[in-house]
């Protein structure tokens, strides 16, 4: 899936500019708008194939990095994600600005005080957290395509203290 180099390079100079987190959201929340369906539709069908590919193994998601840049705010990365619906993450943390959507299918996340979100498709969520939103996820009841936006300075890490039993 590829924009035009200058369109995203663009934003992401905009967003070493800025200072208000609620404009960066915003930045992303158009990074995140500017590809076409059928640039997603490709990604997304390449993800389904990944799984199909895999039967015997058994995993909670496939991704793939779309675009992946360091700004002055940390690494900004655009992901697509297969959430096989097999099993949960496992508890984990994102960079600490987060914008994604769910293209296809629900998604079931519990955040760290056990509190549960049912997100179906069309959800949009953006977010700032300096502790990166600990929670885990898992495909409700299916397969759930998303489509992500992070920036941060904190990578994805599992957290195994919050592991499910």
């Amino acid at each position: 899936m590829n924009l035009p180099v200058n369109i995203i390079e663009g934003w992401v100079n905009k967003i070493n500019q800025e200072t208000d987190r609620q404009k960066i959201i915003r930045l992303m929340q158009t990074i995140l708008n500017s590809w076409k369906e059928e640039e997603i539709n490709k990604c997304s069908k390449e993800l389904k194939f990944k799984k199909k590919e895999s039967p015997n193994l058994p995993c909670s998601h496939f991704k793939e990095v779309i675009y992946k840049k360091t700004t002055k705010w940390g690494d900004l990365s655009v992901e697509m994600m297969l959430f096989t619906g097999e099993e949960y993450t496992g508890f984990h943390t994102h960079p600490e600005f987060v914008v994604d959507k769910i293209l296809e299918g629900r998604l079931i996340e519990i955040d760290e005080n056990g509190d549960v979100d049912h997100r179906k498709e069309g959800c949009v969520r953006s977010s700032f957290d300096p502790k990166g939103m600990p929670h885990n996820v898992k495909g409700d009841n299916g397969t759930c395509v998303t489509l992500c936006c992070y920036l941060g300075f904190n990578p994805v890490s599992k957290m195994k203290y919050m592991e499910m039993s």
